[in-house]
């Protein structure tokens, strides 16, 4: 259940978080990356809780530096913060419940006051799941989905010609 807190989290926020040049991969990819650790550490519901709260910290990547190393390295970042996340939560530290609720926090600092919706992403949590419906996605190429389009029709050049 925790895996889809990422794509619930992204419901709550978007199309505002990206069209306001966040990088959703990075500032919610976060969630993502580190409910999936928590469930592999088998953190508990109050670890669990303390572990998406100190991701609140570590949320962040913007879509000015697309068309650079820096984009690229979002990912990374997300991956390495979602873990460090679950570690600090396991050995106990702490954060405030309240990150992403909160007049300071991640909703209305990413979003604005007003600019998000808090309950569109629990709704139906899990009813469907999303890898039910619309199903799995998959990248046909090791870059961005909008480039995929480029590099299918150079692809086809080179067959043909």
């Amino acid at each position: 259940m925790l895996f889809r807190s990422g794509a619930r989290i992204g419901e709550i926020v978007n199309p505002l978080h990206s069209d306001k040049g966040w990088h959703p991969t990075a500032t919610v990819g976060v969630f993502a990356a580190t409910a999936a650790c928590a469930h592999l550490l088998k953190l508990d519901v109050a670890q669990c809780e303390t572990a998406l709260a100190l991701a609140t910290s570590l949320a962040s990547g913007i879509k000015a530096n697309f068309g650079t190393m820096a984009k690229s390295m979002h990912c990374g970042l997300t991956a390495r913060s979602g873990l460090m996340a679950a570690l600090l939560a396991k050995k106990g530290f702490t954060a405030n419940p309240e990150a992403f609720e909160h007049k300071q926090g991640f909703f209305n600092l990413f979003n604005g006051a007003g600019n998000f919706n808090a309950t569109a992403g629990m709704g139906h949590w899990g009813n469907p799941w999303e890898i039910i419906e619309p199903g799995a996605a998959y990248k046909l190429y090791p870059c961005c989905y909008s480039t995929h389009s480029a590099v299918e029709a150079a692809l086809n050049l080179v067959r043909e010609h």
